[in-house]
């Protein structure tokens, strides 16, 4: 698993010390927030659930800057105009001094970023209550049924972890190939 020292490490010292000191703001704003490096990504993501769904913002080192980003950016308030971007969800900053760090604004953007994280969009409350099946899995069980015997024993918060799987795909055949490779990762569940 790589570290934040060895993402940075190739870094010059002052996109190093912007990282971190993006990194700081990020924990101290959100502290209970679960932090992992993505190395292929180059970022360090924070999260408050479980998986990519309960990403909120991510550091990630430039060469001339470090940009934090805003992973449901569009749907956050931004009275000071921080943000940048013209994507469907997602917004960055670029952070190019230290004291952008230290800004009120910004502390108020990522715990605003870090309550909507805990809103699951596509039910608008908490991700902790009952999982709903989308289709496309509901079918899926009907031809396998030791799958779904293996799906309805994991924890809600696994089987969201799924389901975000299926349902973040905008293809109806996407989803439908995604079901069915969920019903492979059951089947092929260790302890099932």
């Amino acid at each position: 698993m790589t570290t934040v020292a060895q993402l940075l490490k190739p870094c010059t010292p002052e996109i190093r010390a912007l990282a971190l000191a993006a990194r700081a703001v990020v924990k101290k704003a959100v502290p209970g927030a679960a932090e992992k490096v993505y190395p292929g990504w180059h970022i360090i993501a924070f999260n408050r659930g479980a998986g990519m769904r309960g990403q909120f913002c991510a550091v990630s080192p430039l060469k001339e800057r470090v940009n934090l980003y805003f992973m449901r950016g569009a749907d956050l308030p931004d009275p000071h105009g921080l943000l940048e971007g013209g994507g469907k969800n997602m917004r960055h900053l670029k952070i190019t001094r230290a004291a952008q760090t230290r800004s009120a604004a910004l502390k108020a953007l990522i715990r605003a970023a870090a309550a909507r994280a805990e809103i699951d969009p596509a039910r608008g409350r908490k991700n902790n209550g009952p999982v709903g099946v989308p289709p496309e899995l509901r079918k899926a069980f009907r031809r396998s049924p030791a799958a779904r015997a293996v799906f309805v024993k994991l924890p809600p918060s696994h089987q969201r972890e799924y389901i975000g799987y299926i349902t973040e795909a905008k293809q109806p055949e996407t989803r439908a190939r995604r079901a069915e490779k969920t019903v492979a990762a059951l089947l092929a569940a260790p302890g099932r």
